[in-house]
């Protein structure tokens, strides 16, 4: 498989899927809302599970008045419970072997075919409205 990772891969979003993230502006300094509270979380608590990582950015972001909800996202199963975040030496190796873009097989594209569909024949219609009935109407008048 092209796409797997050899490592495991933990995202942090800034909100749910049907959400958008926000924009902060702390002490003169612009950045995203959940950037700066996952900053402001991490900078107090160093040592904390990723469920509390996560459960301590999204207080940062109701005491600011965000409604977005932060998501937490792994290629692999780990209990967030458990598992302390680190950004120094929690490197661990991908153990899902399916994990990635499938490769999948390549098609030539189809010529659309319209002929015996109901916008083939408006189409028709059209056609022939446009370019052939102004022709037959000018041959007419020429030999009346």
């Amino acid at each position: 498989n092209p796409s797997f990772a050899q490592g495991d891969i933990i995202l942090f979003a800034g909100c749910d899927e049907h959400q958008t993230s926000a924009d902060a502006y702390e002490h003169f300094k612009a950045g995203g809302a959940m950037t700066t509270a996952f900053i402001e979380s991490y900078s107090a608590n160093p040592r904390t599970t990723y469920a509390n990582l996560i459960a301590l950015i999204h207080q940062r972001l109701r005491a600011k008045r965000h409604t977005q909800i932060p998501q937490l996202s792994s290629s692999q199963r780990f209990d967030p419970n458990q598992r302390i975040f680190n950004l120094e030496d929690d490197f661990q190796m991908n153990m899902n072997p399916e994990a990635g873009k499938a490769v999948t097989r390549k098609f030539k594209p189809q010529k659309p075919n319209f002929g015996n569909s109901p916008v083939g024949s408006m189409l028709l219609a059209a056609g022939f409205a446009v370019f052939v009935a102004p022709a037959l109407l000018d041959v007419a008048v020429d030999v009346g």
